[in-house]
């Protein structure tokens, strides 16, 4: 998931705030989940990625304090990534 949020930043982050500028990736022709999936594919992919962690994490170790405070973190970083701003570029998978 962290990949995958790293692709979406890239694409859609604020670069004042990141400290380089954006599209780096698709600068270097670097496949990424968005390029591949498109930024609601990526998105939901992420998403899907954490729901399983946090199962394995609940599995493994049960309903402890850090396994709760590492839910709620990874639960506040993807699906608060503001999409508003994209383009409708970005929600087609770009191929090759």
């Amino acid at each position: 998931a962290y990949q995958i949020y790293d692709d979406l930043l890239d694409e859609l982050g604020e670069p004042r705030i990141l400290g380089k500028p954006l599209n780096q990736d698709q600068r270097h022709s670097r496949p990424t989940f968005v390029s591949m999936y498109g930024v609601s594919g990526a998105k939901r992919i992420a998403l899907q990625n954490i729901a399983e962690g946090q199962a394995c994490l609940q599995s493994q170790f049960g309903c402890c304090e850090v396994v709760e405070m590492l839910s709620e973190i990874a639960n506040t970083v993807v699906p608060n990534l503001d999409t508003s701003k994209m383009s409708k570029k970005c929600e087609i998978a770009i191929v090759g």
